[in-house]
């Protein structure tokens, strides 16, 4: 079977380290709160699918205690292996070679990881086969179908969706989910979970928001890949990075949906 690539595996540490922290303090948040109104507590036992840079990890930590146990698994343990504690387990490996033990796990906590996972009905039957009857699953997955500038029609929009259609197209030649966030809540209703819910974040980010700061990292990251697709030109690449700063612009880059299920 062919190992798909992840497509920020070649950044350099500070590179990853900047983008990841980015998105944990855009997202970490909303994150915390539902993982806090899905009940996590003292005594349980947690998985954190894609650690990155370890902020959930670590708040997992917390909440569960002593007492309780919250294994990570990542491609790239760089940064998660930095935190030490006797009821912390860390695994370097895909989801897809792991042996979890069923029924292992109170709570599952991923984002924007099964995006990646070319084989995400695989990924999440064993994430399904780990959790405990009556445990929670939360998966924050992004959507980059509604990208769209405030204006399409002035070069700044024009640019914005060329660069827009470039991301949709190379993430589609790896692989990589797209589209992941509007299709885990059906997911998880065929994988048997219930009490089902989903809550989507989707605003208009101006230049210099954490969104398109994150969006800056990585267009800035994937250049070279992304003019290989065809769909936009170096010019297109300069300004998006420019736009990202600028205060006056205004866009949409990618919706994320947070969907939760509970084990039967």
């Amino acid at each position: 079977m062919k190992k798909e690539k992840y497509v920020f595996a070649d950044t350099t540490e500070k590179q990853e380290w900047e983008r990841l922290r980015l998105i944990e303090r855009e997202f970490d948040p909303k994150t915390f709160h539902l993982l806090h109104q899905l009940g996590i507590q003292s005594g349980m036992e947690c998985l954190e699918l894609g650690p990155g840079a370890g902020s959930v990890m670590n708040w997992m930590l917390e909440k569960v205690g002593p007492k309780g146990q919250v294994t990570a698994i990542d491609l790239d343990i760089r940064f998660a292996a930095q935190t030490k504690a006797s009821n912390l387990t860390i695994q370097k490996m895909n989801i897809l070679d792991s042996k979890l033990k069923p029924e292992s796990f109170d709570m599952i906590h991923g984002r924007y990881v099964v995006m990646h996972i070319p084989e995400y009905q695989r990924a999440l039957s064993i994430l399904n086969h780990s959790l405990k009857p009556g445990g929670w699953i939360l998966l924050e997955e992004p959507d980059f179908g509604i990208a769209f500038p405030s204006n399409f029609e002035d070069d700044w929009g024009r640019t914005f969706t060329r660069i827009s259609e470039a991301i949709k197209e190379l993430y589609q030649s790896m692989g990589i989910q797209w589209r992941m966030g509007r299709k885990v809540p059906s997911l998880f209703q065929n994988h048997g979970l219930q009490n089902l819910g989903t809550d989507v974040s989707a605003f208009m980010s101006k230049g210099g928001s954490g969104v398109s700061q994150i969006m800056k990292r990585s267009v800035e990251y994937l250049r070279e890949p992304l003019l290989k697709t065809g769909k936009t030109l170096s010019k297109d690449v300069d300004l998006y990075i420019k736009l990202c700063d600028e205060l006056s612009f205004w866009a949409t880059y990618y919706a994320t949906f947070s969907t939760w299920g509970k084990k039967k």
